[in-house]
């Protein structure tokens, strides 16, 4: 799945080849679809949970982890966290680049 992010501080994972200070980011628009609102740690998920209908209806479009709920670490949730599974490429709209130069 992928994982936008609405803080910019988790959107600078790792450094640049050759030590570059510019920095690329994308600005999306996301398509949540069917969201599953999770409580709890879901590390290592591969696949959005299963829905719970009586009709087995399939998978949850996307997973999204608020504020402050437990995740298996020392501290709770610091921020609001998405994981999209993107079905074909029809749920993340790239809108515009934005470059930035760190300091």
């Amino acid at each position: 799945g992928m994982s936008p992010t609405g803080v910019g501080c988790d959107a600078d994972f790792g450094g640049q080849a050759g030590g570059s200070r510019r920095r690329r980011l994308l600005l999306c628009r996301a398509l949540l679809g069917d969201v599953c609102y999770t409580t709890g740690p879901t590390v290592g998920l591969a696949l959005p949970p299963e829905r719970c209908t009586d009709d087995g209806s399939g998978r949850y479009d996307c997973v999204v982890a608020n504020l402050g709920i437990p995740n298996g670490r020392a501290w709770p949730q610091l921020h609001r966290e998405v994981v999209i599974w993107n079905h074909g490429g029809v749920q993340i709209y790239p809108e515009y680049v934005v470059e930035v130069l760190l300091f």
